[in-house]
């Protein structure tokens, strides 16, 4: 089986298995970093996408309530992402978009996030594309009716997306925070993600291309 089909597969259980997680409804109140200016890289129109590169390092298998544990994480912490449509095997944050994950919001893609058991605070998620006068912003569905699509998205550490058994707790020395969600692209191109926490702002850098 072809990579980006495995990575396609794996996408369509993920949605199975988000879809019988109850993320719980976050409050849309503002975020205590939303008056951090969105600062993303600075990127010339022919140029190469500094896209970034996963560390399969940052929680382990034995963390089975978290959809790609084990796998690549993009970020430098206390919050990650991964990318779904990404092959697993490989650590560069590039993908092929699939036209059948194109709705009338644009390419919707599953995008599990991770928070660190030991932080204690928020994160406000935001992003846009980079290298495109038209800077296209990514937006965000958490995996709640109650949530709108938005161009940012909130994670608290006291309200997480995923209910985990007595079982699973007792396997693992700590619970990590587990949110699945949706990213909309509009079209391919490199994108940036900024993440804001109490521990400053960190950017992951991704590009999303269509096979010609």
């Amino acid at each position: 089986m072809k990579p980006f089909r495995l990575a396609f597969v794996v996408s369509l259980i993920y949605g199975t298995f988000a879809d019988v997680i109850h993320a719980v409804a976050q409050d849309r109140q503002s975020s205590a970093y939303s008056d951090r200016k969105l600062s993303l890289p600075k990127l010339s129109s022919n140029s190469e996408c500094p896209i970034s590169t996963g560390n399969n390092n940052v929680v382990s298998y034995d963390h089975g309530y978290i959809f790609g544990a084990g796998g690549y994480f993009f970020g430098s912490g206390p919050v990650y992402l991964a990318l779904s449509w990404k092959p697993w095997d490989r650590a560069e944050a590039y993908f092929e978009l699939d036209p059948r994950t194109l709705t009338a919001d644009g390419y919707r893609l599953k995008t599990p996030w991770i928070m660190r058991p030991d932080y204690n605070g928020q994160a406000l998620i935001r992003g846009a594309e980079i290298g495109s006068d038209s800077a296209n912003e990514i937006l965000f569905r958490e995996n709640t009716q109650a949530i709108r699509i938005a161009a940012d998205m909130i994670l608290r550490s006291e309200v997480t997306g995923t209910l985990i058994s007595a079982e699973q707790k007792g396997a693992v020395d700590a619970v990590w925070g587990f949110w699945p969600s949706s990213m909309i692209l509009s079209k391919p191109g490199c994108y940036a993600i900024q993440i804001d926490t109490e521990h400053g702002s960190d950017t992951v850098v991704f590009e999303a291309i269509v096979q010609e």
